[in-house]
Parts: C-alpha cells; structure tokens; sequence
C-alpha cells in the first residue's frame, strides 16, 4: 500500500486548518474568550487554589506521635485536632509512640476551621513524614474554632 496523490491533499487540507487556526486573528478570537474568564477568577490565587485541592506541599515543623517500629516506606492513618487558629497542622496523632518535632510535608488545606478532627495519611520517609489529607470531621452546628 502506497500514499496516493488523495492522501497527500488530505494531509496537506489537515495542515493549512492548523496553519489557520494558529494565525494572529484566530489566536486574538481564543484571547477574547480567556479575559472574561481571566477577570472572572482574578480574586483566587493559584496557591489559595491548589491549597484548597491539596497540590501544594506544606513543610511544616510540628509535633509528630510515632511508635519506634514504624518502617521506612510503611503508612498509617493519623488525626490532627484543628487549633483554634483554624490550622491543621499543629499535632499529628499516628498512636502511642513518644512524641517527635520534626519537620513534616503535608499534602491538604492548611486552614480548616469548619473540621474539629482531620484524618491523615502518612507514609515515615527516611528522614521525616509525608501526610496526605483524607477526610475531615465537621465540627457540630453553633461551635466556632477553638470550642471543643
């Protein structure tokens, strides 16, 4: 099976479209369409963003519970109890190992002052922690951050 002259002239029609789509004027129609949406989103940040998703790292120094047969590369589901500030990483409670203050990376929203308990995630690294958000315990109606 060889390329007949009509392959060609297909071809050829399939890149003067994108020869056309990527011209000055079609590139100012698609610029036109992303301002509104542009100013529209202006007031969010893309770290306010990927915070609220859980995208961006937080290396926090807190306070650690670990048992001293935690494994390298082993997980294990742990709490923190939100601050009165509203944050989140205060203290993270993985069980009834002694208590360690280290420096821990955090995957989740830093600020989380409708929850009364986040629910973690960690994996032990070599040298510290990595916590993934999972879930979070809302904090019963009429309460505000710092009530218990």
């Amino acid at each position: 099976m060889g390329v007949t002259l009509h392959d060609i002239s297909c071809i050829c029609a399939d890149c003067q479209k994108m020869r056309d789509l990527l011209q000055p004027k079609s590139r100012g129609r698609v610029v036109w369409i992303l301002i509104p949406l542009i100013i529209a989103l202006g007031g969010i940040s893309s770290n306010s963003l990927s915070d609220l998703s859980g995208l961006l790292p937080h290396e926090v120094e807190t306070t650690i519970t670990a048992e001293v047969n935690w494994f390298v590369g082993e997980s294990k589901d742990c709490y923190s109890y939100i601050g009165s500030d509203g944050g989140a990483f205060d203290r993270i409670d993985c069980g009834k190992g002694a208590e360690h203050r280290m420096k821990i990376t955090f995957y989740g929203r830093a600020k989380q002052p409708e929850y009364e308990v986040v629910t973690w995630n960690c994996t032990r690294t070599k040298d510290s922690f990595t916590c993934l958000e999972l879930s979070g315990l809302k904090k019963p109606e009429g309460t505000t951050t710092g009530d218990k």
